[in-house]
């Protein structure tokens, strides 16, 4: 084979493989920002609860609002990251995505599949 060709095969196989592998990381990149997501909305909804049970809980006041004041921001970033990736991209990854990110709806429809982009 001449060099030539061997050059025009590597290419072919970087381009036809790029794509691949920008995409793998993408998704590893977003399935991150979902996971920062939820777990900050988890930590929210466990201070919340201490604090509707005992609404006098000043630790629980003190660290929901140095989670607020520290980590709100990064959360709200991976948000949209996440949000932009579902706008961006394919139907079938923007269901997941989201149903990674809230999860479905059991009480209103259990086995019902999650719609996105149809009139209701």
């Amino acid at each position: 084979m001449h060099a030539k060709s061997r050059l025009h095969a590597s290419c072919l196989h970087v381009c036809t493989h790029a794509p691949t592998v920008v995409s793998m990381e993408t998704l590893r990149t977003v399935q991150d920002d979902v996971s920062a997501v939820r777990g900050f909305t988890s930590q929210v909804r466990a201070l919340c609860a201490q604090l509707i049970a005992n609404p006098f809980n000043t630790p629980a006041a003190e660290e929901l609002l140095d989670l607020l004041l520290e980590d709100a921001p990064t959360a709200d970033l991976a948000l949209g990251r996440v949000l932009q990736a579902v706008i961006d991209g394919p139907v079938s990854n923007g269901v997941q995505l989201l149903d990674m990110l809230v999860g479905r709806c059991r009480y209103a429809a259990p086995h019902a599949p999650l719609a996105v982009g149809t009139a209701a």
